[in-house]
């Protein structure tokens, strides 16, 4: 899917964090509030909705939003 051709949702969070209760708690919220988004952006022909969890020791100053995509 090109990028244009998504909406994201991004959470960048402590890597020793990303399997903790509160975390994924967060994560299934944001993946289920992107599902709602992404079912109502098709009725009326917008952009699908992605939400990625990203652990903080991966982001550089250089990354552009396409980076983050490829860390999934």
């Amino acid at each position: 899917m090109p990028s244009e051709a998504v909406a994201e949702k991004f959470s960048v969070t402590a890597k020793n964090e990303l399997s903790s209760p509160e975390v994924l708690s967060k994560q299934d919220a944001a993946v289920e509030w992107c599902e709602i988004a992404t079912d109502y952006n098709a009725d009326i022909g917008k952009k699908p909705w992605i939400y990625l969890l990203i652990p903080h020791d991966e982001v550089k100053d250089n990354m552009t939003l396409i980076s983050f995509r490829r860390l999934k």
